[in-house]
């Protein structure tokens, strides 16, 4: 009887390290993208831009895209890469490769026979066909002529997905957290990116697997949180391990006007004393939609799409005190 208590005891254990998920679904409203032939201009979700390169057609009616522009209007890390002239894109789990002047394409590492890239008359710009590259990232559509555009057009749609929460990665090189979710077909992909400051070289954030967890030690339901260790207030605290939290940036006080302003300015350095700091607001995602998530901190490397997410949030974020008057009336 001794040795099956202690069976029971080992089991409840292990099962009660990992949290049930109550992880939220996010419903990714789609997209809809139309390229015209022999023009720059092209239609994103019914808004007219303009593309840096016109969009050029072929005779069997494949439509080609300056890589440039593919990622700037798919929103995708797609690389040339100059040594060996070959362009690659992963996105999803999904990879395409192909060489330029290839008329080969390697989708999941399948060859495809398909129209080679090449390097533009106009411009010197490197073209690839929109299709198949756009329906890596989910798009289905068609070319086609009408008598109001002869030279034709490429029209494509991102049917909206739900996508429930799967994970939160911490990439401590880039100081940045990435939110995934999988879809009802098992296809998982990056939701979301936050800026963070994890911890400092004196208090490193620790690498590994965990979960996200409700502070049990907590009011619960209050997102305000007193961290006595370090003496500040914080809000919406998602315990990873021990004293490792997500949390938002800290105040002095409990009270929005106390804000830190090192830690508002330090947002995207590492300067934590081992959590992982965020914008309330992303502090609050993670408090609401997370809870029994795998937690997967890294190392981490650098990563394009994170370093473009980053940058635009360091040149439009608010100054300090317009983040503190966005803050007031609200917590």
């Amino acid at each position: 009887m001794k040795r099956i208590g202690s069976l029971l005891l080992v089991l409840l254990l292990l099962f009660s390290a990992v949290p049930a998920s109550a992880a939220s679904v996010i419903r990714e409203n789609g997209w809809s993208v139309i390229l015209h032939a022999d023009s720059p201009w092209y239609i994103l979700d019914g808004e007219w831009l303009e593309a840096s390169h016109s969009f050029e057609k072929d005779e069997n009616g494949n439509l080609f895209i300056s890589v440039n522009d593919f990622r700037a209007i798919f929103k995708c890390n797609l690389t040339y890469t100059y040594e060996d002239c070959s362009i690659y894109l992963n996105e999803n789990g999904r990879e395409i490769w192909q060489g330029l002047h290839t008329p080969v394409l390697f989708v999941d590492k399948v060859a495809y026979p398909h129209p080679a890239a090449y390097i533009s008359s106009v411009g010197g710009d490197v073209m690839i066909p929109a299709e198949p590259y756009a329906s890596v990232l989910g798009y289905v559509g068609s070319f086609s002529t009408s008598p109001d555009y002869a030279p034709g057009k490429l029209s494509l749609v991102r049917p909206s997905q739900e996508y429930k929460i799967s994970g939160l990665e911490v990439n401590k090189a880039m100081q940045m957290v990435t939110v995934y979710g999988t879809n009802v077909a098992g296809e998982t992909k990056a939701l979301k990116y936050m800026v963070c400051s994890t911890g400092n070289p004196v208090s490193l954030t620790p690498n590994g697997t965990y979960y996200a967890r409700p502070l049990t030690y907590s009011k619960a339901g209050d997102p305000w949180y007193f961290f006595s260790l370090h003496n500040c207030w914080i809000l919406y605290c998602t315990q990873i391990t021990g004293n490792v939290c997500f949390h938002s940036v800290t105040f002095n006080q409990r009270g929005v006007n106390t804000l830190s302003q090192s830690a508002y300015a330090n947002l995207g350095n590492a300067a934590s004393h081992g959590c992982i700091r965020l914008t309330v607001e992303d502090a609050r995602f993670i408090w609401e939609n997370c809870k029994g998530v795998p937690v997967y901190i890294t190392d981490g490397a650098y990563n394009e799409t994170m370093q473009d997410v980053k940058a635009q949030f360091l040149d439009t974020r608010p100054t300090y005190s317009e983040y503190v008057a966005s803050l007031q009336g609200n917590y």
